[in-house]
């Protein structure tokens, strides 16, 4: 994670807290064949301050799970359990989600 350092907030206040990544869903579970939208939300300043950037995604195990690396949607294709990770533009990478897929029920 990168560290930041900037105005935070009250006149004379620093922050030097490192870049927080927080991302919706969090490690998930998943049926073969479904769907999800993965997001990430970038804050510095213990939250205080939302930060953007341009996000690009891309999967560990794509045979397990798959991801548009524009919108962050993922697809289950296989059994098993890959990370969902994501890269910003200007911060690099700052994470990922862990997606364990199961099973269709019949």
């Amino acid at each position: 994670m990168a560290a930041l350092a900037g105005a935070c907030g009250g006149i004379g206040e620093v922050c030097t807290l490192e870049l927080g990544a927080r991302f919706t869903p969090a490690d998930t579970a998943i049926q073969v064949g479904q769907t999800f939208q993965a997001s990430v939300r970038l804050s510095s300043c213990g939250g205080k301050q939302q930060l953007n950037d341009v996000i690009t995604w891309h999967a560990e195990d794509p045979a397990v799970a798959s991801v548009d690396g524009r919108s962050g949607r993922v697809a289950a294709q296989a059994v098993g359990t890959t990370r969902i990770l994501a890269s910003g533009a200007h911060y690099g990478s700052v994470g990922g989600l862990q997606v364990t897929v199961r099973a269709a029920e019949p």
